[in-house]
């Protein structure tokens, strides 16, 4: 977001409130136990245990990561992210 206005709109953002475009992103690394998952066919929320225990960095993290570090607001990332829950 346009840290000159703090999102209020001015000049900088073409009063916007925002001035860049950032990524949330998220990668997914197939190892053996997943693979063996997807091949069962197990249940999304086995998949899901599994990847919060490995500690996954998922699209929610990366968001909050930004907003911690002033990249962009949690409004934004709430925003995107209703389009993909």
């Amino acid at each position: 977001y346009c840290q000159k206005c703090m999102q209020k709109g001015c000049s900088l953002c073409n009063y916007t409130g925002y001035n860049s475009r950032e990524v949330l992103s998220e990668t997914l690394y197939i190892n053996e136990i997943i693979s063996n998952m997807l091949l069962k066919n197990d249940d999304t929320s086995l998949i899901k245990k599994y990847l919060i225990e490995e500690n996954f960095h998922s699209l929610e993290k990366d968001g909050i990561h930004k907003v911690k570090n002033n990249i962009t607001s949690i409004e934004e990332i709430n925003r995107v992210l209703k389009q993909y829950l």
